[in-house]
C-alpha cells in the first residue's frame, strides 16, 4: 500500500460478488490512489473512515408511494436470501432502497444511491443517460429533470452491452446525439471507440468514479 500523508484519509471500498477495488485520497498528492486491502483484516487505525460501497445485484429499487396493486407485496422476498433478514433500508429522495450490505461492521452503501443522488440534483430539463463501466458490470440510469425513470446494472461480456443501451435509449425516446460516461478504472479506450459508432458525442461526466464517491461520503 502507498504510504499515506500523516493525515488519516477515508478508505473506500467497491465491491461486487467477484471483485472489489479499493480507493483512497492522497491529500499529498491531489489524487486518488489504488490500494490493496484485506477485508477481514483492515487497519482502522490508518484511515478516518472505512467506506463499502456495495455494487451487489442483490438490490430493490421502489417507489415511495407503491401503486395499490403492489402494496401488500413483501419485496424482501424478491431477494435469493430473504430468510438472512439482514437488509438494508434508506430512501433516495421518494425513491425506497433494500439492499443486501457487504459489511455491517462499517459504513456501507449501494453504488446505485451515490449514482441516482448525484444525478438527479444535476440541473436539465432534457431526458439524460449516464454509464457506468466498474468490478465487471455496466449501470445505467436514466433522468429526466429530477425524476429517474431507469436504473439497471449487470455483468457483460464484449460489446453485447451496446445493444441494451439502445434498447433503453428507444424505450424512453432519448436523444442518441450524445451520451454520458462515467470515468472508472474499468472505462477503456475500446469501450469509447465502440460507442463512437453510434453515438455523434461520448461525454465525459464531470466526475469520475472516485469522486462521485468521495462527495457523497462528505
Amino acid at each position: 500500500m502507498s504510504k499515506l500523508n500523516s493525515e488519516k484519509v477515508k478508505l473506500f471500498i467497491l465491491k461486487s460478488e467477484e471483485k472489489k477495488f479499493s480507493f483512497y485520497y492522497s491529500v499529498k498528492e491531489n489524487k486518488f490512489k489504488k490500494t490493496n486491502v484485506k477485508v477481514d483484516k483492515i487497519p482502522k487505525n490508518k484511515w478516518k473512515s472505512i467506506n463499502f460501497i456495495s455494487i451487489t445485484n442483490n438490490f430493490n429499487l421502489s417507489p415511495k408511494n407503491l401503486p395499490e396493486l403492489f402494496k401488500d407485496i413483501n419485496l424482501e422476498k424478491t431477494f435469493s436470501d430473504y430468510q438472512s433478514k439482514q437488509f438494508v433500508r434508506k430512501k433516495i429522495g421518494d425513491i425506497n432502497l433494500m439492499y443486501k450490505p457487504d459489511d455491517l461492521k462499517h459504513n456501507n452503501s449501494h453504488i446505485s444511491e451515490i449514482l441516482i443522488s448525484e444525478f438527479l440534483y444535476k440541473k436539465s430539463t432534457k431526458k439524460e443517460i449516464f454509464i457506468v463501466f466498474i468490478n465487471k458490470k455496466i449501470i445505467i440510469t436514466v433522468k429526466e429533470r429530477k425524476k429517474l425513470l431507469f436504473y439497471n446494472q449487470f455483468e457483460y461480456k464484449g460489446r453485447e452491452y451496446i445493444k441494451y443501451i439502445l434498447l433503453v435509449m428507444n424505450e424512453y425516446k432519448i436523444d442518441k446525439t450524445s451520451i454520458s460516461l462515467i470515468k472508472s478504472p474499468e472505462l477503456s479506450n475500446n469501450h469509447k471507440k465502440e460507442l463512437d459508432n453510434f453515438f455523434k458525442k461520448i461525454i465525459i461526466y464531470k466526475k469520475s468514479i472516485f469522486e462521485l464517491t468521495n462527495d457523497y461520503y462528505e
